[in-house]
């Protein structure tokens, strides 16, 4: 037969179709489950525009054969393409890639599962309902498998992959919570079965635990991130461990370890602020990431790191907690709450001002942001050129990643206001264009006043622009404030169920900000519904008395609650080290 099989093959080459079915027919006849064949079949359906007739044929051979990669990625690319049939196809394709996985891991399926992804389209500039199907048939339980098996690497790889191009997608409390909760307990399991395989390791090379007081018995306490950047959340810890540097007192002996890339700023910031710091990828580039987190535990049970903080990011913290990296294990988040585990010891929140609050049944501890570096003089100059690029009286903006602001709702509203107001135009920013940002102004009309500019520097940008229109449901926090700072009027959303600065800054005002000046320009500028956003961005610009007011009063909020460093170092420190006490 594989004569004529070649023989068929040859004639596709030769785009004689008809020719290499007829070919090809008798073998299908003697041997219907001979993938080989199955597979021509398809590829001679696909050029004749037979599309489902083609995928048919492609899911034959993949299931007469797990190991036909060629049938796999072509039906990926045909279900990519005809979405209707979906349903039919990719909980099929799920149980092929998992039969890759048993006795033992393909080496292949990394490589295999990024090409389908590629061809499925699961990307976040896709429509949510797209990416929902695709995670819940076929991401999800290729995961849960991964994790089951101890697979840990191509799990972490799954999990990552999935957060950013699922999870970030809708960027909502609500959202969040529930895509984590169908896969944070598979992957706590894993760390937890991966942790007696290191507690031997560590037990056989009969090491000792370290001093867990450094110089001065101050409590050494690390800082764990996800990866190197020089992200918000980065920022926030930055800021904290300059803060602290600044307390007559020390508290704490701190240290930071990075997981995954390098990046050089964040690592000068450090340095100059003599914070120890490793960068676990830079300095040993072969290791696999699960051999990271055995090393990491090594290292820390060694030098007598009982207290670890993971800063903001929550793909590889369930498998890395349930692996036990320290006595007291910590999670400080800046944004989303609707995450636990049993084996987080304590609960760190930047948006709340309150020392303990509940969500969730879950006891946290309240903590705000807080830099001296929210205005950039230098920008200053550049920020005037570039605002003369855009003949607009009014330049809305808003700076923030895309995933922020691909909200149909929040784009309408930003179309409306343009709408309203020809004389206006639009800034935005993101490390991509997504394909949604586009098609709604383009689709209202307004996509000509609309400046996409990019990955930018934000200090820069929130002087070029005139107003601030925080996204929803959503919202920023570093440049929303340093927008405050450049003395720009912000528009934001007080919203139970939107993720917003809002309850921070109203919660500090009421706790910090003297009573004798008044902050009702601020509270002018927030809306509780759609109409009244529009009505306060559309007055801010052609009120200039409202205007200046908000403006003035803005960059005073954050000069008084925003810049005590030392105030958030002292909040952060007693509550990591009431944690510490506690377990």
């Amino acid at each position: 037969m594989d004569h004529i099989i070649q023989q068929a093959e040859q004639l596709v080459r030769q785009q004689q179709y008809n020719d290499a079915l007829a070919t090809i027919q008798p073998v299908l006849l003697q041997q219907p489950n001979n993938d080989k064949a199955l597979n021509i079949a398809a590829v001679i359906a696909a050029l004749q525009g037979n599309t489902y007739e083609a995928m048919d044929y492609f899911a034959k051979a993949m299931l007469a054969n797990p190991s036909n990669s060629d049938a796999i990625y072509n039906l990926c690319a045909l279900v990519g393409k005809q979405r209707s049939h979906a349903d039919q196809y990719l909980k099929p394709l799920a149980n092929t890639l998992i039969q890759w996985m048993r006795p033992e891991l393909k080496p292949e399926m990394g490589n295999l599962i990024k090409l389908t992804f590629d061809k499925l389209a699961f990307n976040k500039a896709e429509p949510m309902e797209w990416l929902t199907a695709i995670f819940e048939n076929y991401a999800l339980p290729i995961l849960l498998t991964a994790a089951q098996h101890d697979h840990y690497d191509l799990a972490f790889f799954l999990e990552g992959y999935i957060y950013q191009h699922y999870v970030k997608r809708e960027e909502s409390e609500t959202h969040f919570e529930q895509a984590f909760k169908c896969w944070k307990n598979q992957l706590h399991e894993a760390g937890q079965r991966y942790r007696k395989t290191v507690d031997e390791m560590i037990a056989g090379e009969n090491w000792s635990a370290g001093n867990p007081l450094a110089e001065h018995n101050l409590p050494k306490i690390v800082f764990i991130l996800h990866t190197s950047s020089t992200l918000a959340h980065v920022e926030a810890l930055i800021s904290f461990l300059a803060g602290h540097q600044q307390l007559a007192t020390p508290l704490i002996s701190p240290m930071v370890i990075t997981i995954a890339d390098h990046n050089t700023d964040m690592v000068n910031q450090l340095q100059a602020l003599k914070v120890p710091i490793i960068e676990v990828e830079t300095e040993h580039p072969q290791m696999p990431r699960s051999a990271r987190y055995a090393f990491l535990k090594s290292y820390l049970y060694t030098q007598g790191y009982q207290t670890l903080v993971w800063v903001t990011s929550v793909p590889e913290m369930s498998f890395a907690f349930g692996l036990r990296l320290a006595k007291t294990q910590i999670w400080w988040t800046m944004k989303f709450h609707g995450f636990s585990l049993p084996d987080i010891d304590g609960y760190v929140s930047s948006m709340h001002v309150d020392e303990t609050f509940e969500h969730n049944g879950i006891q946290w501890h309240g903590g705000t942001l807080s830099s001296t570096n929210w205005f950039d003089e230098t920008q200053t100059a550049t920020a005037k050129q570039l605002r003369h690029q855009y003949p607009y009286a009014c330049l809305y903006g808003t700076i923030a990643r895309e995933e922020k602001l691909n909200d149909p709702l929040f784009l309408n509203c930003i179309a409306d206001i343009l709408t309203a107001n020809p004389d206006a135009g639009y800034l935005f920013t993101g490390r991509e264009l997504d394909p949604t940002i586009e098609q709604v102004f383009s689709e209202r009309g307004v996509a000509h006043r609309c400046h996409y500019v990019g990955w930018v520097n934000s200090k820069l940008y929130c002087q070029v622009i005139d107003i601030f229109l925080d996204s929803f449901p959503c919202g920023s926090g570093y440049s929303l404030l340093e927008s405050m700072a450049a003395e720009k009027p912000v528009v934001m959303f007080n919203q139970p169920n939107y993720v917003s600065y809002y309850p921070t800054i109203d919660a500090l005002i009421n706790t910090y900000f003297p009573a004798n000046i008044t902050t009702v320009a601020f509270y002018q500028s927030i809306a509780t519904n759609v109409n009244e956003y529009q009505a306060i961005a559309l007055h801010l610009a052609t009120d200039p008395h409202q205007y200046q007011q908000a403006s003035q009063l803005n960059q005073h909020l954050i000069n008084e609650l925003f810049a005590n460093q030392q105030r958030c170092a002292q909040i952060y420190c007693q509550h990591f080290l009431s944690i510490s006490q506690q377990t």
